[in-house]
């Protein structure tokens, strides 16, 4: 058996191991993009799923998972202030959960 050869981005089709009884092979892709949310704050709708001083700091709110996905920011504006500016850290049945733990503005109490 020779050595490893290094796994290259985008190259068709690498070995993991170098043992053919246990070798998988797979295709190495990335993607890494994300995408700016905006909402209002007057109409915007989200459960405070953790608070600070008052403030929601982690955020739940409905999202349409075929569009949007983790990693994602959310920001949510009144006027030309910015109340919460967070990344969506995971999406669970039609629900976005988002944090931003130093400066939202958000109240943490009932919409």
């Amino acid at each position: 058996m020779g050595p490893r050869r290094p796994i290259r981005p985008m190259t068709p089709i690498q070995p993991l191991c170098t043992s053919p009884a246990w070798c998988v092979k797979f295709k190495t892709m990335e993607v890494a993009f994300c995408q700016t949310i905006s909402f209002n704050a007057d109409t915007f709708e989200y459960d405070a799923v953790a608070q600070e001083n008052g403030n929601a700091t982690i955020i739940k709110f409905p999202i349409d998972e075929k569009k949007f996905s983790p990693g994602d920011v959310v920001v949510v504006v009144s006027n030309d202030e910015v109340n919460f500016h967070g990344i969506i850290g995971k999406i669970e049945d039609g629900y976005a959960f988002a944090s931003d733990p130093k400066g939202s503005l958000l109240p943490a109490g009932v919409q």
